[in-house]
């Protein structure tokens, strides 16, 4: 069984502990919402930039193919083919963030490598007849001239250039050139393998603008979500604090009331009284039994003393009624609470001086003022002394004192001889 000393440990314990398990958890869930989010924006806004950078490489690529066709020089054919190697690249990492893009992106790789086998055979093809380029050279760069105009007179940027200058066009050129059926089919392929790809990774950036805008709209509602969900934790946490801190106390002070409502009544000589809830044992159940005992023995003891005094007060009563000289018996205050009848008849007074102070007394007073004095002043536990009076005058006071703690006497008896 519990007592109440390990009860407020253990409140105290589980209030310290739901406190700091609140804030635990509270982070915790606020840092794995925030990471989440993080998580899947990065993911989108990476998927985002890689198919922008493989449509941008595609154009460079393509570009290149172009220089190389007006140029006839195999250094841009490396170029393009460097250029083929980051794309692939590119579709390397975007499988491993974006699986759900797999088929595209398989897709991608498939013409990756058509446009790379094509890129090979561009270069032994037209690297073999040279001379059947010349004419296709000279009418690409009055093309090339041609679109810079255009895009000069619609203001727009020279960066635009690849994306004027079609496959089409070039295909077209080539024909005009008079290129075998072959050459012209390779360029066309080209043209379509770099379309293609263009139009794949196109899909891929507007696919993955797509899911972070509406991964974004998520973000905003889990932020929401999670601030309403720890807002609740904090709420139940208080709730449960509040009530720990109105149970505490009472759970504290309880005992304390139990055992002063106890001590009120035994203040009170009830010797009969009831403390609740016994029938938990425990310390309550001890103390109660304590205090039972406690009072049994008090009382008995009360008991035993009464029936002792009231026999010292027989005896002494008997002691002084055997006593046949005049007696009396002062009290701490000089209040006469015996005297026999010998004294009476002595001093010539009645029993109604008892409870009376001697000092308003005369016959007493005169008589007893010196010995009475004598006793006090020099705190002797029996003063003998002549009495003045003619008519005792041949009589002896013997003033017998009982001094206490202090010295004072509190009672004395007067014999008188």
């Amino acid at each position: 069984m519990v007592s109440s000393k390990g009860k407020i440990r253990l409140v105290l314990v589980i209030a310290v502990s739901l406190s700091l398990i609140t804030a635990l958890v509270s982070l915790l869930y606020m840092n794995s919402m925030i990471e989440r989010i993080r998580q899947i924006t990065l993911r989108d806004a990476k998927l985002v930039d890689l198919g922008r950078d493989i449509s941008i490489k595609v154009l460079d690529a393509r570009r290149e193919e172009k220089n190389f066709i007006i140029y006839l020089d195999s250094t841009y054919i490396d170029q393009t083919l460097s250029i083929i190697s980051e794309i692939e690249s590119n579709v390397e990492q975007a499988r491993g963030i974006a699986p759900e893009q797999i088929g595209t992106l398989d897709s991608i790789s498939n013409l990756i490598l058509n446009y790379k086998s094509d890129i090979t055979i561009l270069r032994k093809t037209f690297m073999e007849d040279p001379r059947a380029l010349s004419s296709l050279q000279r009418q690409l760069v009055d093309y090339e001239e041609r679109l810079k105009k255009t895009v000069a007179r619609n203001q727009q940027q020279e960066d635009s250039l690849p994306t004027w200058l079609s496959d089409l066009n070039v295909l077209a050129v080539a024909a005009t050139a008079k290129l075998s059926t072959e050459k012209a089919r390779l360029l066309g392929n080209l043209r379509e393998t770099t379309t293609s790809i263009l139009a794949l990774a196109g899909g891929i950036v507007t696919q993955a603008q797509s899911d972070l805008a509406r991964h974004s709209e998520e973000g905003v509602r889990y932020g929401f979500k999670a601030q309403r969900n720890t807002v609740t934790i904090f709420i139940i946490t208080i709730l449960l604090l509040t009530y720990l801190i109105i149970y505490f106390p009472r759970l504290v002070l309880l005992p304390f009331q139990r055992i002063t409502k106890t001590l009120k009544a035994i203040s009170k000589g009830e010797t009969a009284f009831r403390i609740d809830d016994l029938e938990k044992g425990g310390e309550f159940l001890d103390l109660y039994r304590s205090f039972h005992d406690a009072i049994y023995n008090l009382k008995l003891h009360n008991d035993l003393k009464t029936e002792k005094i009231a026999e010292l007060q027989k005896q002494y009563r008997s002691a002084l009624e055997e006593i046949k000289e005049p007696c009396l018996v002062l009290s701490d205050g000089l209040n006469v609470s015996y005297l026999n009848k010998a004294a009476m008849d002595l001093f010539s007074i009645d029993d109604s001086v008892i409870g009376k102070s001697i000092t308003g007394i005369s016959a007493l007073w005169k008589c007893l003022e010196e010995p009475l004095r004598t006793s006090e002043n020099e705190r002797r536990i029996e003063i003998s002394t002549r009495i003045k009076r003619s008519d005792i005058r041949k009589r002896c006071v013997i003033v017998l004192s009982s001094l206490s703690k202090s010295g004072a006497p509190p009672s004395r008896l007067i014999i008188i001889k």
